[in-house]
């Protein structure tokens, strides 16, 4: 292959190679993805996380409040503004890979499927939903242990440094040691088939 094939080649995936120059790689397409996903995705998952814990408590079988408004007022008393915030540990470490990894793949599976790197060129309908739905596919295989991890965290209700309290660390070491490293998911092919569907289909259609 020679070094134009080369050349061409890597800007398709996202990487800008200058043959023969002094410097060999430069930053491109991909390290621009990630890193814009990164930032986005520690935005989000800090802003939205007081609602999600709200949104997760409400879902939970046995749940007393039959609103948002309820759920918060009996989480106050007893956990505090902090409780808003439990299970934001994983999400925060984590989204940003996510989203980083969904950026980057969507921009390479785009620039495949349209062979070329012009970012200004058009890009039909048809290679957008195509190249959302495997950024979709490839970012499920972080989120599906993530979100067992988050959701975890945010049921128990004890708090900190109080009995039975289980940490970030302690639940994961507890889902691993218990249940192996699929957790409640690799038991439940359903759960991760049906996330999958939502996830693909979602990325897909946005």
């Amino acid at each position: 292959m020679d070094a134009a094939k080369v050349a061409q080649t890597a800007e398709l995936i996202g990487v800008e190679a200058s043959i023969g120059t002094q410097h060999s790689l430069e930053i491109g397409h991909a390290t621009k993805d990630f890193v814009a996903g990164a930032f986005s995705g520690m935005i989000g998952i800090a802003s939205g996380q007081p609602l999600d814990t709200l949104r997760v408590r409400l879902q939970q079988r046995g749940c007393q409040q039959t609103s948002a408004a309820g759920v918060w007022h009996a989480m106050a008393g007893k956990e505090g503004l902090r409780g808003l915030f439990r299970g934001m540990s994983y999400p925060i470490y984590t989204t940003a890979l996510q989203n980083a990894v969904t950026f980057q793949a969507q921009g390479a599976a785009s620039r495949v499927l349209t062979g070329t790197v012009n970012r200004s060129s058009t890009v039909s309908w048809q290679h957008t939903c195509l190249a959302g739905m495997f950024a979709g596919a490839v970012q499920t295989c972080i989120s599906c242990p993530v979100e067992l991890l988050k959701i975890r965290l945010q049921l128990q209700q004890a708090l900190p440094g109080t009995p039975g309290y289980v940490g970030p660390l302690g639940m994961l070491r507890k889902v691993v040691g218990q249940e192996g490293v699929g957790g409640e998911l690799g038991r439940h092919k359903t759960a991760l088939k049906v996330h999958a569907i939502r996830v693909i289909h979602a990325y897909g259609v946005h």
